[in-house]
């Protein structure tokens, strides 16, 4: 499968803690995924480095802060969505990284968390993402 995920954090601390985390995650059970980190902070160079394993597909996993959202992020085949803290962004914020997969080959799944299920509990339970969608009709009863 060619689907990409990203994870944004309202913090660099947080963000590089999930990155941190994601990694050792990916070490410790032989997974062979590539993760990037993508703050603001970074240095010009970086971030275009970044930018074009992002592009490219390279990177499975995009961890950052508001970085993520920026305009020349461009993500490649996107179709995962996690937002941490949620509260701490805007609806417009959280709805720009979403959008960022509207080329993916399946649609875009966004999944906020919070300090109760922190977002690399996501991803450690791949093929158990929920999706944000409107009740299908009135409840049962």
């Amino acid at each position: 499968m060619d689907i990409r995920g990203a994870m944004m954090a309202p913090t660099e601390v947080l963000a590089r803690q999930h990155y941190q985390s994601v990694c050792d995650m990916f070490e410790k059970y032989g997974v062979g995924f590539r993760a990037e980190l993508l703050t603001g902070s970074m240095k010009a160079k970086e971030r275009r480095e970044a930018y074009a394993r992002i592009e490219s597909g390279e990177a499975d996993v995009v961890i950052g802060t508001h970085a993520l959202i920026q305009d020349k992020v461009q993500y490649h085949n996107l179709g995962l969505v996690i937002t941490d803290e949620q509260h701490r962004f805007g609806v417009r914020q959280r709805e720009a990284l979403a959008k960022k997969g509207k080329d993916a080959t399946y649609s875009c799944h966004e999944r906020n968390a919070d300090s109760s299920n922190s977002g690399h509990y996501y991803l450690r339970r791949s093929g158990s993402f929920c999706d944000r969608r409107a009740p299908q009709g009135p409840p049962a009863g």
